[in-house]
């Protein structure tokens, strides 16, 4: 019974990511399964904005992301990788990493990718980095630089036990992330879930985000900003009305949210615009009654 459901989910994945190669143990089955879910299936914090929650259960994923062709975010993104390499044989372990983006600012672990050792040769796998997201796996190796569409990126140790993860840029490598070997338990990220779900002070409380990878250009949405290009010279288009908005998570994602779903999520967005307007015109106003 658990073999035909395994092997059920498998092909309903296989379908959502039109993916029909090989399903051996090998570092091109791991690269084609890596770069067809990153092309497929989308980075979006959309359920937390709706206050929808957002379950890591392994059911939940696949009805989430693979029968409702819904995107997800880290957790979610690398945690159906997960269960898909593990199911095909593949040995996986979670890691839990820093972001960095550059900033020399200190944050907490909180960005969930994967460890995937083949044939003797180990490769971060992370699906689910936003608009940084990665369309191939990274060889920890700090000796190899991996060519991701028209980016470069490659992992290098700069103090034991860290690594970084890091972003061919115009000004030299950024590091996106930091991160060690330390295997998490699934329970572990569920923490993490919950605060970036709930909690006002997450990022992905602050701001509705959308990402698509593609072979040389990226697909963003920042709430209503819409860029599209590299990622270091996007076009921007700002999204003026909710039929538009809707517009742009069908076909820019592939995410229909029902009848009411891009209605609530455009109005979100507005609102909180206008509070931050809002505190931003009474500030101004007191400082300059104190003047």
């Amino acid at each position: 019974m658990l073999e035909r459901e395994a092997s059920a989910r498998l092909a309903a994945y296989f379908a959502r990511i039109d993916y029909d190669g090989s399903t051996t143990v090998s570092e091109e089955t791991l690269r084609s399964i890596h770069l067809l879910q990153s092309w497929n299936i989308p980075f979006e914090n959309v359920d937390i904005h709706l206050d929808r929650g957002v379950s890591l259960l392994t059911d939940a994923l696949f009805e989430k992301l693979v029968g409702r062709r819904r995107g997800g975010y880290c957790y979610e993104l690398n945690g159906l990788l997960a269960y898909v390499l593990t199911s095909l044989g593949f040995h996986v372990s979670m890691l839990a990493a820093r972001t960095r983006l550059g900033g020399a600012m200190v944050a907490p672990k909180t960005h969930m990718l994967l460890l995937v050792e083949v044939a003797g040769r180990s490769w971060i796998t992370d699906a689910g980095f936003g608009a940084y997201g990665l369309n191939t796996c990274v060889a920890l190796d700090p000796s190899v630089a991996v060519r991701c569409g028209n980016e470069s990126y490659r992992i290098v140790k700069e103090r034991a036990p860290i690594y970084e993860l890091q972003r061919a840029g115009a000004a030299g490598w950024l590091t996106l992330y930091d991160f060690t070997l330390v295997a998490m338990d699934p329970a572990d990220f569920e923490v993490m879930n919950y605060f970036h779900s709930t909690n006002p002070a997450s990022r992905f409380r602050r701001r509705v985000v959308l990402s698509r990878v593609g072979e040389f250009t990226r697909t963003l949405l920042l709430d209503l900003d819409l860029r599209k290009g590299p990622i270091d010279e996007p076009s921007s288009d700002a999204i003026a009305d909710v039929a538009s908005y809707r517009r742009a998570l069908l076909d820019e994602f592939g995410i229909h949210l029902g009848r009411d779903g891009a209605e609530q999520l455009f109005e979100s967005i507005v609102s909180r615009g206008e509070s931050q307007w809002e505190q931003s015109a009474r500030l101004q106003m007191s400082q300059s009654r104190q003047r």
